[in-house]
């Protein structure tokens, strides 16, 4: 039994709708990931930019913490900030001996 045109008319059109319909899917899935990778390399910067603000304000701190202090308070802290340095190396060539 033959289907006929009105049949064979409205199969067509179902399917061009079907096919306009999947590439506008594709298209919607597309922008989805586009903007799903610039919402996770956003939240990254996000991320470091947070990082980079706490460690400005620690600095900050320390910045003021010294300008509180004497002269004298800050010799003694640069003496022992060298100090502690000459220690590290030399400990770092003690274990390098064999």
């Amino acid at each position: 039994m033959p289907k006929g045109k009105k049949f064979d008319a409205a199969e067509k059109h179902f399917k061009e709708k079907e096919l306009k319909l999947n590439r506008l899917m594709k298209e919607y899935e597309n922008s989805a990931r586009e903007a799903n990778a610039k919402a996770n390399a956003l939240q990254a910067e996000n991320d470091a930019l947070r990082a980079e603000n706490e460690e400005l304000k620690r600095i900050n701190q320390q910045l003021k913490e010294l300008h509180e202090l004497s002269d004298a308070d800050i010799k003694a802290l640069l003496n022992r900030a060298h100090s502690l340095e000459t220690f590290t190396g030399i400990m770092n060539i003690m274990n390098r001996l064999p």
